[in-house]
């Protein structure tokens, strides 16, 4: 038995046809509109994954590089302190020359007295260097002044040397210490021998006018300002390594991106084109279709 194929089957099987056709269109059309090929999973399960996966990894990688840049501005700051110490440290050290060429009065020796005081004063508040809210000289007793500034102040080091990190990668091996102790250059007075002291005892020798332990105070504050040179060459070799990884993470993020875009972003210029037949057929479709309907129409008026 031959099956008759109906008016309304005709008409059904249309309707599904441009249907499929106005949904490849509206895809297509929302291809272009947003950029991305993956509207929902579903339309590629794998690609979609891919993304996701992809998506991740440069959440991680901008995690990582705000830890960096983080770390930068931190060690920059420090870095500027201790330049400003260095300096101060070498002023004294001028008056100390100065002071032992035995030229110089008992009011001369008192004036560059209370200036190496005036200095002492000045480094220590450059210890008190803050970022952010934090002491970066005062370890991981960020919160409390590493040393009180004031003529009857102690020189005591107020921090600890606990260090502090950023983290430039994953694992434990990528956390980078960016905190110096500075305390372990310029000690906490007394007769320690480090630079506050060696201040301490080149302005109390000077205020009493005498000058004949001056060449020995040079040879200690030439030390003292080797080792403060030692610390700053430590810090800007770790800034050097906070850059280098910042340079790697950026070319990471670089490909990265690029990875995710052939994933999930469109080719727009074949997309347009695309777009542009899907319209052209689905208004054939349109213009068939009605001439079919009339068609049957009319065969069914005269049989």
């Amino acid at each position: 038995m031959t099956e008759r194929i109906t008016t309304q089957m005709q008409a059904n099987m249309l309707l599904n046809s441009l249907n499929n056709d106005l949904a490849q269109l509206d895809n297509t059309q929302n291809e272009l509109s947003t950029g991305l090929a993956i509207q929902q999973p579903s339309d590629n399960p794998f690609g979609a994954g891919e993304a996701l996966l992809l998506d991740g990894q440069l959440a991680g990688i901008q995690d990582y590089t705000t830890s960096i840049n983080d770390g930068l501005a931190w060690t920059q700051t420090s870095s500027a302190a201790l330049q400003s110490i260095y300096q101060m440290g070498q002023a004294a050290r001028t008056l100390a020359v100065e002071a032992s060429n035995g030229t110089n009065n008992a009011t001369d020796l008192k004036d560059m007295s209370d200036q190496v005081g005036q200095l002492i004063d000045s480094i220590k508040e450059a210890a008190d260097t803050e970022y952010k809210g934090m002491y970066v000289f005062s370890g991981t007793a960020t919160a409390t002044e590493p040393y009180a500034v004031g003529p009857s102040s102690p020189d005591t080091y107020n921090g600890n040397t606990g260090t502090i990190t950023r983290a430039i990668g994953p694992g434990a091996a990528s956390q980078i210490a960016i905190n110096t102790n500075l305390g372990a250059v310029l000690g906490s007075g007394g007769t320690d021998g480090l630079l506050l002291s060696t201040l301490q005892t080149i302005q109390t020798d000077l205020a009493g006018g005498s000058t004949s332990s001056l060449g020995g105070q040079l040879a200690n504050l030439d030390t003292n300002l080797g080792q403060l040179s030692s610390v700053q060459a430590d810090l800007g070799a770790t800034e050097d390594q906070l850059n280098i990884a910042g340079t790697r993470l950026q070319s990471l993020q670089t490909a990265t991106s690029t990875e995710l875009a052939s994933v999930q972003d469109v080719d727009m210029s074949q997309a347009s084109i695309l777009y542009s037949t899907q319209q052209a057929g689905y208004q054939a479709a349109l213009q068939s279709g009605a001439q079919l309907v009339q068609n049957s129409l009319l065969s069914f008026l005269h049989p």
